[in-house]
């Protein structure tokens, strides 16, 4: 017996074709040891349950459908797969014996309607209940046949619709409804595949539990993992089989060796796995403030569960939820932490400390990345260039092997042990997206902890709810960290309870200011706590033009020459403008007194300037020293900052509260009331932070906090207002909650529905709704930004205005700059060599990334600038927006028809040159 040799399952990149069993085997190898090696308890039970039999057959089971995912590869479409060659397309597959009908006959109408992985549950169903899988009356998606096919069919990202009832009560039919599938003699190679995995395997069992949603998606990330473990090319070539292996049964069992082999040496090679939380250290002083005496005798009693921090943002707060993160992660058998903050900023300054914990608290490999949308490199490379300030990490880590690192390409990077980044991409697992069980997987196998989880707004805490819920229905351990306890937060442990099937009536803690609150799916404890230090901020509200009030309230430090002030502005260019104006005002401020952070400073700019401001405004000896620190929206959740006086324009309360200065004693807040304001904020809530400030107010942290905003948030505050001003307040009113219910409404229209409904209808993981456009999905995506690299070309180069044509001019040798000078020259790399042994040419992404400038989607839309081919062949940069530059007065400029960017020492500077409306250029909402 055995299966026809000429089925190839693997080509690109490789010496020659993989066979389509070996590629299988080696799947089913890699998905045997992911069950052994990087499955968390909770995951393990909640497939055992799913299954219904024991963890030893279980675990074949898990490898054998793992085995299967690409047993549609065994279709005409796939099989005749066509690649560019010389100008035409020829086939890659040498003279298939099977259905000379359709493989003379290979008409392209077919050949990308239906790709291998829908097709697998168009072919497994009929295969599986040959085998014994039992149906199940009502629709087909019930029967276990059916949902492994489909969990085997979105393994490629996405889950497939289910099977009409009438295509599955008639296979025969269903394959002559597919023509791509082939006659008789492609099923037969297809059940001849099915049946040698199974006889090497020994998987002669069948399931008899009830698949759940849970259980699918670990399912699918196990076969997720497997399958680009398996496909990695480099080490692929080394277990190609001879070219006159015949597939035979002898044959196919002597490569189950090697794939096992294989399989190990992958697994050490992607260095993720062998990871787990050390028994708890001693908690430490600023650590209990928060958390108390209860909360390890509560989880080790009721099991891991979500915790609630409450307290002011601060290192005390942060310790406080890493050490709960310990305790549950220990609890829970996790395998890696994730921190989630508002900001790539605050991911980038949180790294160390989350670092720092994962070298105390974890141990075996501790792979750490960072995620959101500028964070292809690590941030300590910053530090590392300033020479006075000691690097947080040593010199000999470096952060290009871990940008380059397996784990660092997007689908897979939260299975890196240790990660940092935004909730976004907590919130993309619950979005109907490519690969978000992917996603769910990943994060179901760590503690999860996020950091201000009430800083998104309606839509996004709509979302936070919904991805609790998931949570706790996977049984993952949360960490909630707050600094605005209320009605709003109440709802997200509400939420884990109810996914973890306490029901949509489940109770949910109070969560008291300074705090802690524990709840499980059968437990509710929340434990009240005395601050003993708290911080008196003295809040004053001050009329008159924005610039000159800065400088009158910064002239008092320049004329002593010491203290600290942060100034915050809406914008870069707002930001730029009061840097340049302070820098005219005070010439005697030397050199590093004066600062700016911005979102639109390149990269590398931007991370030495944050490491700058860091180390001058750190809590210590040198607290005196003169710093003055312009920055925007950006640094709200950056580290923590000790400053005598912040000044910023009118903000919402929890925006203001986010920049206010951590000082024990002698803190100010300033705001001036006609300061411009980020167009993200919301108009009533400006108007109710007004009216509750008042000209001034002397807050109490923590203690005060909940009182403050139950104020902003009272019913009654307009009660109290002149009529005008209550009609005024009144309307906005209106449109807050209807905004808010708008957003609510389209992110749970937007959102995949909970994991109880989702049942073993996958499909409802990947169909997004009826007429639902990407944009809306926007606030969860990032899509709202995007990154971009000013270039510039040789000087000597034909007239350099032309660089703003689109007319491909640029040969492949021209040279290309990242600044005006012409100093920074971008690099390339070659590729592999391919079978004439020419390797094409790219972009080295390691030397453009520094120069990476994050601005809105919509300033980028009409830029057009070509770059040369080579750009063009480097996949990692296809989401970057190249500008290309000509040099007017020292200083870089690019016009689109819309809007001028000119890259000064200061940064991008983009300045609106007509009047549209597609998206507003201001960069006031939270990077």
């Amino acid at each position: 017996m055995g299966v026809n040799p000429l089925i190839w399952g693997k080509t690109r990149g490789l010496g020659r074709p993989h066979p389509l069993i070996c590629h299988l085997l080696d799947t089913a190898a890699l998905a045997a040891l992911v069950w052994d090696r990087l499955l968390c308890p909770a995951q393990r039970r909640l497939v055992l349950d799913a299954v219904g039999l024991s963890e030893s057959e279980t675990r074949g089971l898990v490898a054998f459908w793992a085995g299967l995912h690409d047993i549609a590869k065994i279709t005409v479409p796939f099989q005749f797969y066509k690649e560019p060659k010389d100008g035409k397309e020829s086939y890659v597959s040498p003279g298939l014996f099977l259905d000379k009908a359709l493989g003379d006959n290979r008409p392209a109408a077919f050949e990308k309607e239906l790709g291998h992985e829908t097709a697998a549950l168009w072919t497994l169903p009929e295969l599986l209940e040959d085998a014994g899988y039992p149906r199940r009356p009502g629709p087909p998606y019930l029967a276990y046949s059916h949902v492994v096919g489909q969990i085997l069919a979105g393994h490629g990202g996405l889950f497939p619709a289910p099977l009409a009832p009438g295509d599955y009560e008639n296979f025969p039919k269903l394959r002559r409804k597919k023509p791509e599938l082939g006659k008789r003699a492609w099923a037969d190679e297809r059940r001849a595949h099915f049946n040698e995995v199974r006889r090497v395997l020994g998987a002669d069992v069948v399931p008899t539990g009830t698949m759940t949603a849970q259980a699918a998606v670990i399912l699918t990330g196990i076969t997720m993992l497997a399958d680009q473990l398996a496909s990695e090319e480099t080490h692929l070539n080394t277990r190609l089989v001879w070219e006159s292996w015949t597939g035979h049964e002898g044959e196919t069992s002597a490569y189950w060796p090697v794939a096992q082999s294989a399989a190990e040496e992958l697994l050490d090679w992607a260095r993720f796995t062998g990871t787990s939380f050390s028994p708890p250290l001693a908690c430490g002083p600023e650590a209990q403030q928060h958390i108390g005496e209860e909360l390890p005798g509560l989880i080790s009693q009721h099991g891991p569960g979500l915790v609630v921090v409450a307290g002011e943002p601060g290192t005390s707060r942060t310790e406080a939820a890493l050490y709960a993160a310990s305790l549950l992660g220990h609890a829970a058998g996790s395998q890696g932490i994730f921190y989630a903050l508002p900001s790539g900023t605050a991911a980038d300054g949180r790294l160390h400390t989350v670092r720092s914990f994962a070298e105390r608290a974890l141990q075996g490999p501790r792979h750490t990345l960072l995620l959101h949308n500028s964070s292809r490199l690590a941030p300590w490379e910053a530090t590392e260039q300033v020479g006075r300030i000691e690097p947080e990490f040593s010199s000999e880590e470096r952060w290009a092997p871990e940008a380059r690192s397996w784990l660092a390409e997007h689908k897979r990077s939260l299975l890196a042990a240790v990660g940092t980044g935004t909730v976004d991409e907590l919130l993309q697992a619950v979005l109907p997206l490519p690969h978000n069980a992917m996603r769910l997987f990943a994060l179901s196998r760590k503690v999860v902890v996020v950091d201000e989880a009430h800083a998104r707004g309606p839509w996004g805490h709509k979302l936070m709810s919904r991805f609790l819920e998931w949570m706790g229905a996977l049984g993952t351990p949360v960490v909630l960290a707050t600094s605005a306890p209320g009605q709003a937060l109440d709802a997200l442990p509400r939420a884990y309870r109810q996914g973890a099937g306490e029901g949509r009536d489940s109770a949910s803690p109070a969560v008291p200011m300074p705090g802690c609150a524990y709840v499980s799916a059968g437990t509710i404890a929340a434990t009240d706590l005395e601050c003993p230090q708290e911080i008196t901020l003295d809040v004053e509200t001050r009329a008159g033009a924005e610039d000159v009030e800065t400088a009158a309230a910064v002239e008092l430090f320049a004329a002593s020459g010491n203290g600290r002030v942060v100034v915050f502005r809406p914008t870069p260019e707002a930001a730029v403008a009061t840097f340049r104006h302070l820098a005219a005002a005070f010439p005697v401020m030397q050199d590093g007194q004066l600062l700016l952070v911005h979102e639109q400073m390149p990269n590398r700019d931007r991370w030495k300037a944050t490491a700058e401001a860091k180390h001058r405004l750190a809590p210590g000896p040198d607290e005196h020293a003169l710093t003055v620190l312009v920055t925007t929206p950006i640094m709200e959740h950056a580290p923590e900052f000790s400053a005598d006086l912040v000044i910023s324009g009118p903000a919402p309360l929890g925006a203001l509260l986010a920049r206010a200065p951590r000082k024990t004693d002698g803190a100010r807040l300033l705001i001036l009331s006609d300061g411009a304001t980020a167009a993200a904020d919301d108009r009533s809530l400006l108007c109710r932070t007004r009216e509750v400030l008042g000209a001034g107010r002397r807050i109490s942290i923590p203690g005060d906090l909940r009182t403050l905003y139950d104020e902003v948030y009272a019913d009654d505050l307009v009660t109290g207002l002149e009529d005008a001003a209550a009609r005024e307040l009144r309307e906005l009113d209106n449109r807050r909650a209807a905004r808010g219910t708008n957003d609510r409404g389209t992110a749970g229209w937007a959102a995949v529905p909970p994991a109880a409904e989702v049942g073993s209808n996958l499909h409802l993981l990947s169909k997004g709704p009826e007429g639902m456009d990407k944009s809306l999905l926007s606030p969860a995506l990032g899509d709202d930004l995007v990154e971009a690299v000013c270039l510039f070309r040789k000087k000597d180069d034909k007239d350099n205005k032309d660089n703003q044509k689109d007319d491909k001019v640029n040969k492949d040798n021209q040279k290309f700059f990242f600044d005006p000078g012409a100093t920074e020259e971008a690099k390339t790399i070659r590729g592999k060599k391919n079978k004439k042994g020419k390797a094409k040419v790219r972009w080295d992404p390691v030397s453009v990334v520094p120069h990476l400038i994050t601005v809105p989607r919509g300033c980028t839309r009409d830029v057009n600038c070509w770059v040369n081919n080579k750009w063009e062949q480097t996949g990692s940069l296809k989401t970057v927006v190249p500008i290309v530059m000509h040099v007017e007065d020292g200083n870089g400029v690019y016009e689109s028809p819309h809007y001028r960017f000119e890259l000064t020492p200061h940064g991008l500077l983009i300045q609106q040159l007509a009047q549209h409306d597609p998206e507003r250029h201001s960069t006031g909402q939270r990077r």
